[in-house]
């Protein structure tokens, strides 16, 4: 589901990039939903606004490949006693 906000948001770039500048951009169901200077109020904001619902926040003139952060799942091995 993310995929299609992400998608949204690189066919939109350049005119987020010259609407927004360096403010952060809330795509939900393929739109801007919310802009603003600060990341985690913004997050707030959707989050307040529609819920836990799956949608994208990037800088509306980012150049630079966005970071991924995964959550990674520590696998133990069961060793014989």
């Amino acid at each position: 589901m993310i995929e299609k906000e992400i998608a949204s948001f690189e066919r939109m770039q350049a005119e987020l990039s010259q609407r927004y500048g360096s403010q952060y951009v809330a795509i939900y169901r393929g739109k801007v939903v919310e802009h603003g200077p600060d990341r985690l109020i913004l997050t707030e904001q959707v989050y307040a606004q529609f819920g836990a619902v799956p949608f994208f926040v990037e800088r509306a003139d980012a150049t630079e490949p966005r970071i991924a952060k995964m959550p990674s799942i520590r696998i133990a091995k069961r060793m014989p006693l």
